[in-house]
């Protein structure tokens, strides 16, 4: 079966009409498109998305969580003026919302690395109290 993706002009379309909506529209008739997205981002970004961030912060992800996370990036889009303009003024928008994506990403893992949880102070504090 051969597996037939968006066009530029497809994703783009999808994008413009997400930005026309706010978090008070009704978009359960959007519901059916958005799960097209989903599906077309994880079968035409998520494998480069896995790679770049591997290359960059050294971790391996989930690819379901990068289609999760696609989504929720692209349904803001309409908050990011600038992001949203580029990618629909792009020569390869798929190409653009790929990097996108994995650098949103990458800012999301540095901002959380190495930061100690709550429960790992409380944790310490059982451990030294056990000795």
């Amino acid at each position: 079966m051969n597996e037939v993706h968006w066009s530029d002009s497809e994703l783009r379309k999808f994008v413009e009409a997400e930005s026309h909506y706010s978090w008070f529209s009704d978009v359960s008739d959007r519901e059916d498109d958005r799960s097209r997205f989903r599906e077309e981002v994880r079968s035409r970004i998520v494998a480069s998305a896995q790679i770049g961030l591997l290359e960059r912060v050294g971790v391996v992800t989930d690819p379901e969580g990068i289609a999760a996370v696609a989504v929720d990036l692209t349904l803001e889009l309409c908050c990011k003026d600038d992001t949203r303009r580029w990618l629909l003024v792009s020569t390869e928008p798929w190409d653009y919302l790929t990097e996108w994506i994995t650098l949103e990403i990458v800012k999301s893992y540095k901002a959380t690395a190495g930061r100690k949880r709550p429960s790992d102070k409380i944790l310490k504090e059982i451990e030294r109290a056990n000795q």
